[in-house]
């Protein structure tokens, strides 16, 4: 008797593992590219040929960058949180990821912005500089920070919750819900915090995607089911039909999307291996400063168009670039002294989780 065959697309989980620098490199790309494009829509700047481009990436790519970032990071989580070890450990590890470069850097670029521009009172001050200002009026000046900080703290329930796929899938299914809830229940909360809410589930999942991998069998390594597949080239046609919308999940499914961006990338890479080394090089850079990258780069954007810079102009646009490299080479190296105690310790915190 013939067994019936189980078509695969040579696609596995664990290939996300090999490129998740990669994928963070090209997802902190896409997010400075999408800040310039959404400047440029905003103003209404005459060029044409950059008019066509900004749309037409502002349709295909927007801020699906960060989506990625939500799911590559929870994918990653899930593998440092299976090794075991001290809570207390994971958190230090945490808190020198995100937290300190954020507190170097957040102290500087509020203190700036609410004394010398705003003028406000220390009260605002301290809720800007805590991020608490993200989710009581909905600031959106560095609101990924806020939002991945509070995902690291709750993360060792979401794993013990991964490693049981009913629950998972619950997870999943709540957040969604939860979503709909603060819609109706709480609409101007809803409004604050949104584009934090509306991409819990990719964590959740990113999660589960990180179990996948890290539990892969031998017959997995074949690659997925080509109806897997077929489910995530599918993401597509969902962004297209609903993402668009004024449907309370439409900012949702930008998380598929993102999904299927992560899909076609590592097809694309696997299919490129041994050429474009240089390109996908500058992506591994570029991801392993990917959140100092994110913090200074939104920062001296932030402080050069309230300088009055028309950061519409692409030349003004690289010029910003060129002081955000020098800077995340000052942040990294004040961060790595920080650090030493640490390392001298036995511990690295050096990773992107």
């Amino acid at each position: 008797m013939v067994k019936n065959r189980t078509y695969r697309v040579p696609f596995t989980w664990r290939d996300v593992s090999t490129y998740r620098g990669e994928l963070f490199g090209a997802a902190i790309l896409s997010i400075i590219l999408y800040h310039y494009f959404m400047v440029f829509n905003n103003a209404e700047a005459p060029n044409a040929v950059l008019r066509v481009i900004s749309k037409f990436y502002n349709s295909a790519v927007s801020s699906v960058g960060v989506d990625i970032f939500i799911f590559l990071s929870g994918f990653g989580l899930y593998y440092s949180l299976s090794r075991g070890g001290k809570l207390t450990t994971y958190y230090r590890k945490r808190v020198y990821r995100v937290v300190v470069p954020y507190l170097v850097c957040g102290l500087i670029y509020w203190a700036i912005t609410d004394f010398l521009f705003l003028h406000v009172s220390i009260r605002q001050f301290l809720l800007d500089y805590s991020l608490l200002s993200f989710w009581v009026s909905g600031t959106e000046t560095l609101w990924y920070i806020s939002f991945i900080t509070l995902l690291y703290i709750i993360s060792p329930f979401i794993y013990r919750m991964t490693n049981d796929k009913l629950m998972l899938v619950i997870g999943v299914l709540c957040s969604f819900g939860l979503i709909i809830l603060c819609y109706f229940a709480a609409p101007d909360f809803f409004h604050n915090i949104e584009r934090a809410l509306q991409r819990l589930p990719y964590f959740l999942i990113g999660m589960g995607a990180g179990k996948q991998s890290k539990n892969m069998t031998s017959d997995d390594e074949q690659g997925i089911p080509l109806w897997l597949a077929c489910v995530i080239v599918c993401a597509v046609f969902v962004k297209v039909l609903v993402g668009k919308t004024n449907f309370v999940l439409g900012r949702s499914f930008y998380g598929y999307y993102g999904i299927f961006l992560i899909f076609a990338y590592v097809m694309v890479r696997k299919a490129m291996a041994g050429r474009w080394n240089g390109l996908f090089s500058v992506f591994s850079i570029l991801g392993r400063y990917s959140l100092e990258i994110y913090i200074v780069h939104t920062a001296v954007k932030n402080i050069m168009t309230r300088l009055g810079f028309s950061m519409q102009n692409p030349l003004i646009y690289l010029l910003h670039i060129a002081i955000v490299i020098p800077l995340v080479a000052c942040v990294t190296k004040l961060l790595n002294i920080l650090e030493a105690p640490t390392r001298g310790r036995g511990n690295t915190v050096k990773d992107n989780n």
